[in-house]
C-alpha cells in the first residue's frame, strides 16, 4: 500500500491490479448490459456510439463501498461525487483531457470485454512518453482527474467493452463542495434495503449435492400455493420442495440468520422455520413481493435468508426493489443473502436453464 501511495503521489495515477474479484466485474457488467436493453442509458457527446449511464444504484453503491480503498491508495479523505458506466462499441475512442473539478480524484476500473486488451494512456502535457497501461478485467487505476492528461486510441480489436468510472473530490482540499456532484444524495439503496451477505457458508459441492437431491426424485416435490389456495403462475412459476429431513442446510441458513440478526437489525426472533428448495423452470419467476403476508397466530417472518445454488442458467435475476429501482445483490453460486422479510424482492423469468435456491425464514411475534 506504501508503494501504491508513492506512485500515487508522484505519478498522479497508480494501477491497481486484479482489484475487484471477476465475479463483481461479470455481476456489474450483466447489470451494465441490463440497462442497456431496457433502454435506461445515453449515449453522450464524448462517446457517441455507446452506450453510458449516470448514477444507476449498483454503481453508486460501488462507487461507495470502495471509497475506502481509494482512501488508502490516495492517502486522502474522500467525498464521493458520481458514478458513470459506459459499454464502449467498436470504433469508439477517447480523446486527451482533463476532467471537470467533481473528478479531481477519480478510479476507471474495466468490468469485461470481448477482444483484445484495449489500453489507457496517461501523461502531462508537453511531455513526452505517456504511460500506457493494459487494464484486464478487475484492474482499476486511480488518477488525479483535473491534473493527469488522460486518453484511449481507436478500439479497434474487439466487440466491446464495459468500463465504470468512480469519481471523488479531496474532502479537505478546496473542491470539497462537489460532494455528491452538488446533488441532495447519490442513488443508493435506503437503509431500509440493508442486507447481509456471506460467501463461506455453503462450497459448491454442498450446492451440487442439493440440487441433486431435486434433480434425482428423492424430494417430494409441491406445486406453488399459499395455504389451501393456488398460485397464478403469471405471477408465481417456482416448483417447492421441503426439507424437513435435510437438517444440515436448514441449520446452517438459521445460524447466518441469527448472526446476521445480531449485526444488523437485532429483530425480536424466536425461531426459524422450514427450509425451502425452490425450483423455477425455464420461464419461471416471481413477483415483486414480500414475505411477510404470511402470518401464523401472533408471529410474522421477519428476517428471510436465501441460498443461491446455481448459476448456470440465463435469466432470473433476483433483485430486491426500493420504489421504482430493481437492486441486484450478490447471487453467485453459493452465496447466501439475508434481509428483512418486509423488504419487496423478486425473482425476474429464467430464459434458459432452471434456477435453484434454498430459502427459510426467521420468525417472531409481529412488528411493534
Amino acid at each position: 500500500m506504501c508503494d501504491q501511495l508513492s506512485q500515487f503521489v508522484v505519478d498522479k495515477y497508480v494501477h491497481l491490479k486484479e482489484f475487484l474479484a471477476k465475479e463483481s466485474c461479470a455481476e456489474l457488467t450483466a447489470e451494465l448490459k441490463r440497462l442497456v436493453s431496457e433502454k435506461r442509458t445515453v449515449q453522450d457527446s464524448q462517446c457517441p456510439k455507446s452506450e453510458a449511464v449516470h448514477g444507476a444504484m449498483a454503481f453508486d453503491k460501488l462507487l461507495v463501498d470502495l471509497l475506502p480503498h481509494f482512501e488508502r491508495a490516495s492517502g486522502k479523505r474522500l467525498y464521493p461525487t458520481y458514478s458513470y458506466a459506459r459499454l464502449y462499441a467498436p470504433g469508439e475512442d477517447l480523446t486527451i483531457h482533463t476532467d471537470r473539478p467533481s473528478c479531481e480524484i477519480s478510479a476507471t476500473l474495466t468490468l469485461g470485454f470481448e477482444g483484445d486488451v484495449w489500453p489507457i494512456y496517461m501523461g502531462d502535457e508537453g511531455k513526452a512518453n505517456p504511460s500506457k497501461i493494459d487494464m484486464v478485467v478487475g484492474d482499476a487505476v486511480l488518477y488525479r482527474g483535473m491534473d493527469k492528461h488522460h486518453w484511449r486510441e481507436v478500439y479497434t480489436e474487439g466487440k466491446w467493452q464495459a468500463q465504470v468510472f468512480l469519481h471523488y473530490v479531496d474532502a479537505d482540499g478546496p473542491h470539497a463542495e462537489w460532494k455528491f456532484d452538488k446533488r441532495p444524495s447519490l442513488n443508493l439503496p435506503s437503509p431500509e434495503m440493508r442486507h447481509w451477505i456471506y460467501n463461506d457458508i455453503l462450497t459448491p459441492e454442498a450446492c451440487d449435492s442439493l440440487v441433486k437431491l431435486y434433480t434425482q426424485d428423492r424430494l417430494e416435490k409441491e406445486p406453488p400455493h399459499i395455504g389451501n389456495g393456488q398460485i397464478d403462475t403469471s405471477i408465481r412459476n417456482v416448483t417447492r420442495v421441503m426439507l424437513p429431513t435435510y437438517k444440515d442446510i436448514g441449520g446452517r441458513l438459521a445460524a447466518a440468520g441469527l448472526w446476521a440478526n445480531k449485526q444488523m437489525w437485532n429483530f425480536d426472533v424466536t425461531h426459524a422455520n422450514q427450509a425451502e428448495f425452490l425450483a423455477y423452470p425455464a420461464g419461471g419467476r416471481y413477483q415483486a413481493h414480500v414475505d411477510t403476508f404470511l402470518q401464523h397466530g401472533d408471529e410474522c417472518r421477519k428476517l428471510t435468508v436465501l441460498a443461491f445454488l446455481n448459476d448456470n442458467f440465463k435469466g432470473g435475476k433476483f433483485f430486491l426493489q426500493d420504489g421504482q429501482n430493481r437492486y441486484y445483490p450478490p447471487q453467485s453460486k453459493g452465496t447466501v443473502l439475508v434481509f428483512p422479510s418486509f423488504i419487496m424482492h423478486g425473482v425476474e423469468d429464467v430464459e434458459d436453464g432452471e434456477r435453484f435456491s434454498v430459502v427459510c425464514w426467521m420468525v417472531g411475534k409481529f412488528f411493534r
